[in-house]
């Protein structure tokens, strides 16, 4: 797993933040996929392009699927799992003033990686992310 989610990763050197393409959903999204070959929210995906579509599209799909937040649609769909030592794999999510009101990325190699304004960023867990099992 941490091979092909570290050529992932690797991929997104010097690759912008761009809304609909890389940003941090699709950013997480791909990365469960290029490790178990399907996305954790493909059907989420796709439909906005800056952040007014983008937070247009997140509350069309979480209403129709009767969830209260962006929160409460990813525990229906990945098991959240309180912990301080993630895993590879893992997806997380720290919180931010940005539209979800959290940055979503993955785990490997020890780190949090995120797709953000300024590009590819990692850090190191510190107790602030929510994380959930991909497999």
């Amino acid at each position: 797993m941490t091979g092909a989610l570290s050529q992932y990763i690797a991929s997104f050197e010097g690759v912008p933040f761009d809304w609909g393409a890389h940003d941090c959903l699709t950013f997480s999204n791909g990365a469960v996929a290029a490790v178990r070959g399907e996305g954790w929210c493909d059907d989420w995906l796709g439909s906005y392009s800056d952040p007014q579509t983008a937070l247009v599209a997140y509350a069309r799909h979480l209403r129709a699927e009767g969830k209260a937040d962006f929160i409460d649609g990813v525990d229906s769909r990945l098991e959240r799992v309180d912990t301080l030592w993630p895993r590879d794999g893992m997806v997380c999510a720290v919180p931010e003033d940005g539209v979800l009101r959290w940055s979503f990325g993955i785990v490997c190699g020890g780190l949090e990686w995120y797709m953000s304004e300024d590009g590819i960023v990692s850090r190191e867990p510190d107790g602030a992310a929510l994380y959930w099992r991909t497999e």
